[in-house]
């Protein structure tokens, strides 16, 4: 009888919560527009270039992935898995044409870097590496896949706080890579 006389007024409590919430005032005329959000905190730029005499896949679902990390020398310890520096920042860009420029932003952190302040790594040098995939499938490697790396010197840059794009030239893979790929 108690836990049925509790449950009446924990319910009652709670349809008078309903009914006797306050309602949002209407926007008046008057009220300032709606801004934008911010956008997000940009990583790297840079442009992906063919090396002469390579050969790019025809393949329609070729993509390009591009993937940002922090120079091994300048990261803290704390952001070390396993012996190596896991990416920052990763995308995908579907049927590129080239030279291909890129842009990668807080949107592409990785899981491993979202809930890492932006302080941490803004300022810091990056290696950016690039694949030219023939299928478009990320976790395959291919014999014909263009591979490229380049650096993005932020925290080296002659002047602090101005950094010019990361230039990378996709190559074929050398004979090793082709091994290594085989199917």
């Amino acid at each position: 009888m108690v836990a049925l006389v509790a449950r009446r007024a924990v319910f009652a409590t709670l349809s008078a919560a309903c009914v006797l919430r306050p309602r949002l005032p209407a926007l008046a005329d008057d009220a300032p527009p709606l801004v934008e959000a911010a956008p997000p905190q940009l990583i790297g730029t840079g442009t992906v270039r063919i090396q002469a005499g390579a050969t790019p896949t025809d393949s329609p679902t070729a993509a390009l992935y591009v993937t940002a990390r922090l120079v091994p020398s300048n990261v803290a310890p704390l952001y070390v898995t396993a012996g190596k520096v896991p990416p920052l920042a990763a995308a995908r860009f579907p049927a590129p044409t080239f030279p291909f420029d890129f842009k990668l932003d807080a949107t592409n952190l990785t899981p491993e870097w979202a809930g890492v302040a932006p302080a941490e790594w803004a300022t810091q040098d990056l290696v950016i590496s690039a694949r030219l995939d023939s299928d478009g499938t990320a976790a395959t490697r291919d014999p014909e896949d263009l591979v490229g790396r380049g650096e993005l010197k932020k925290n080296s840059a002659p002047e602090p706080g101005r950094w010019s794009a990361a230039d990378v030239e996709l190559q074929g893979r050398g004979l090793t890579g082709r091994i290594l790929t085989a199917k």
